[in-house]
């Protein structure tokens, strides 16, 4: 069903609309709330039937009608289909911060034992160094 709202001039005077176009003739009556989803935005209108002046067929096999309407009121809600997408945002950046976290953990421990490892063959080779010394030393005397 797809829900129409306007303002046209009837009887002398400007007055809301509302024409539904669907497969079959609607009957609305008294107060009425009807919320569409949008990829960007839920839009929400709410009324009161005056009067239902209006039914036609179209060529095209569709039901036509028209309502005069009260107490119109739209509300456009931007913030909900958005909140899902900075949610999914969030969880995004969270995971990638705990891969660069992991990253970061897994070079510093990289670097720590390669820090080990050439202060153990800074080790050795001052041991071979020493040791060399102490033969050099032995032989003089």
């Amino acid at each position: 069903m797809e829900y129409i709202f306007g303002q046209v001039k009837r009887k002398g005077r400007i007055i809301d609309v509302l024409k539904t176009v669907g497969e079959t003739h609607t009957d609305l009556k008294d107060n009425h709330i009807i919320e569409r989803k949008y990829s960007d935005s839920i839009i929400t209108d709410g009324f009161y039937v005056v009067d239902h002046y209006l039914s036609k067929d179209g060529a095209d096999g569709k039901c036509y009608d028209w309502y005069e309407l009260a107490n119109h009121y739209r509300y456009i809600d931007y913030f909900t289909p958005q909140k899902a997408q900075i949610e999914g945002d969030i969880r995004d950046t969270q995971d990638a911060l705990i891969e660069v976290d992991e990253d970061r953990l897994q070079a510093q421990a990289d670097a720590e034992d390669a820090l080990i490892e050439l202060d153990d063959a800074i080790n050795t080779r001052l041991d071979d160094i020493e040791n060399a010394i102490c033969e050099l030393s032995e032989e003089e005397e």
